[in-house]
């Protein structure tokens, strides 16, 4: 399965979309640890237009225990 994603980060909220490009259905994100980490630990394949210099990095973050500050901050 392929997606196309994003991401966005706000002062106190972040929020993930992907597009599955098979049957061009959405999943939404926002503010779930939990449901994050479930979508991307399927057999998945994910790419985006800046993921290599920065939505990597914040996903990375999350998966791994960050609060919505520490995301911001390294937003930021």
């Amino acid at each position: 399965m392929y997606y196309a994603f994003d991401t966005e980060v706000f002062s106190h909220d972040w929020l993930f979309v992907f597009k599955d490009l098979a049957t061009g259905e959405y999943t939404r994100i926002h503010n779930n640890n939990y449901q994050l980490k479930q979508f991307v630990t399927e057999e998945k394949v994910f790419f985006g237009f800046n993921a290599k210099r920065y939505d990597q990095f914040i996903m990375r973050a999350i998966l791994t225990g960050a609060d919505n500050s520490r995301v911001k901050e390294m937003n930021d």
